[in-house]
């Protein structure tokens, strides 16, 4: 087509790459391949370190350690290089230059500002003259405020102002907070940070009537009951039980049953144990891959997150149900799509769910808009788009 631009070699930059949990790097490598660009992934050789690896992620994912290698999956190239050193999520493997020599990408993306396995490639910038996109993924809320952790993002917020400023990189939050730290952290004007969202795939999560019916009874709900649901992991930093402690005692009032997806850290037993007691209006199923975790959100009626956040919450949205999360998520309520609640405030938690629990239109309403804010703003087709328009600029 004349005057179409020329596909881009692009190269996105992941300590950890697990494609079964549907992280927002998969999904973008996955779309831009899908546009017609020619897309690497460069990671290590391992999978993120969950906190209790063998009890929550490795059901699913298998053992931690991958191996190296190149792998070619849906249209795009995945590297995983051996690992070096490893130290609270931030790695360095050995490789990378070598690597980034043999694709000389037009795009280098960042996933996370200040993992030390951005050395290499910030230092190359010059020399093979590509663009650099990194995006901010912490939250003020749960940032490391301590005094080696302001020396460590001071440090490289000295470098990323003279890089930004040099216009040899664009630095992206991935939500409204994200942006606020960026900007706090690395001594960065608000208009120097970019705000592109996490998102879903909405091809993937969507609402299905018959899907409904269907997981519903092979999972013994009634059609009365109102079902709400939390998926991700069952750990004390998620404190999923907050929900139990919340509405449990007052079940009975409208039907609730209560659906948890997802595996149990060992250290979080007892208090998953304690909280669910023998109630028969809790059920519990295991981490299943994202494949199939959207039949279960059909089968749902209010997801809830009480605390924290997650990518769960937009994947919820996107399969047509209300969502209560935490107030400052503003981006993902932005079609009043759901209520925002005070985190681990268990008042809020039992009103917006027993709110929604006594209005069916409400949650049907809440649900069609929240499909429409993912279709509209917070799919990976959107999001993989906004990312190439500002890898051009």
């Amino acid at each position: 087509m004349p005057g179409a631009a020329k596909p881009l070699t692009i190269v996105h930059i992941s300590a950890y790459f697990q494609p079964q949990l549907g992280y927002q790097e998969y999904y973008l490598a996955r779309e831009m391949a899908a546009l017609g660009h020619h897309v690497h992934v460069i990671t290590s050789d391992r999978y993120h370190p969950f906190p209790d690896f063998e009890s929550t992620a490795g059901p699913l994912l298998g053992k931690r350690v991958v191996g190296t290698g190149v792998a070619h999956m849906d249209g795009f190239t995945v590297h995983r290089l051996p690992l070096l050193w490893e130290h609270r999520n931030r790695v360095i493997v050995r490789g990378i230059s070598k690597c980034l020599e043999r694709i000389r990408p037009d795009v280098v993306i960042m996933h996370g500002t200040t993992n030390l396995m951005n050395l290499m490639p910030l230092v190359r910038v010059g020399e093979f003259e590509y663009s650099v996109i990194a995006d901010e993924h912490n939250l003020p809320s749960v940032a490391d405020n301590g005094l080696l952790a302001r020396l460590y993002y001071a440090a490289w917020g000295f470098w990323i102002r003279r890089l930004v400023r040099a216009g040899r990189m664009k630095v992206v939050g991935v939500a409204d907070e994200c942006v606020r730290f960026a900007v706090h952290a690395f001594g960065l004007h608000p208009d120097e940070v970019y705000n592109i969202p996490l998102g879903a795939d909405h091809r993937l999560f969507r609402p299905d009537a018959s899907v409904r019916q269907d997981k519903r009874s092979e999972l013994g709900f009634a059609p009365q009951d109102v079902v709400i649901m939390y998926a991700g992991k069952i750990c004390h930093s998620k404190d999923p039980m907050l929900l139990l402690d919340a509405c449990l005692p007052v079940a009975d009032e409208c039907d609730l049953k209560f659906l948890f997806v997802g595996n149990v850290e060992s250290a979080y037993t007892a208090r998953f144990n304690s909280a669910r007691g023998d109630s028969p209006r809790v059920i519990h199923v295991p981490a299943v891959p994202n494949s199939d975790l959207w039949r279960y959100y059909n089968a749902a009626d209010i997801a809830c997150w009480p605390k924290h956040t997650s990518l769960s919450m937009i994947e919820a949205a996107s399969t047509g149900l209300p969502i209560v999360v935490a107030q400052e998520l503003k981006e993902r309520l932005a079609y009043q799509n759901g209520i925002g609640i005070r985190q681990c405030n268990l008042e809020d938690i039992r009103n917006a769910i027993m709110t929604l629990a006594r209005d069916h239109q409400m949650r049907v309403e809440m649900g069609r808009r929240g499909r429409q804010l993912v279709e509209d703003n917070l799919s990976y087709q959107v999001i993989a788009r906004r990312f190439l328009a500002l890898a051009r600029t």
